[in-house]
């Protein structure tokens, strides 16, 4: 229906626009939010901003090469988080 057409140009909407970064203040906590699959691994960098909301500082993702995507995936999620702090 509309309500659904409506969200579904709203997601499209988020999706096609380019955020802006936030500058990274060494003053605030510093949240990281990573994740692993078979094949990848990532990462967010974010802060929260003057209005509450969490803001992103940076985004790291990496394609895991062959013998490292066969890691178990508390290690594979652990080097997410070591290569996102290491940029």
């Amino acid at each position: 229906g509309t309500e659904q057409e409506q969200s579904f140009v709203e997601l499209k909407k988020a999706f096609l626009s380019e955020e802006v970064l936030a500058a990274f203040d060494p003053e605030k906590q510093t949240i990281v939010e990573y994740d692993s699959s078979r094949r990848a691994i990532g990462a967010v960098l974010l802060q929260e901003g003057a209005d509450g909301t969490l803001r992103t500082i940076a985004y790291f993702s990496r394609k895991l090469l062959v013998h490292k995507a066969n890691y178990p995936i508390h290690n594979k999620e652990l080097l997410a988080v070591l290569c996102c702090l290491k940029e």
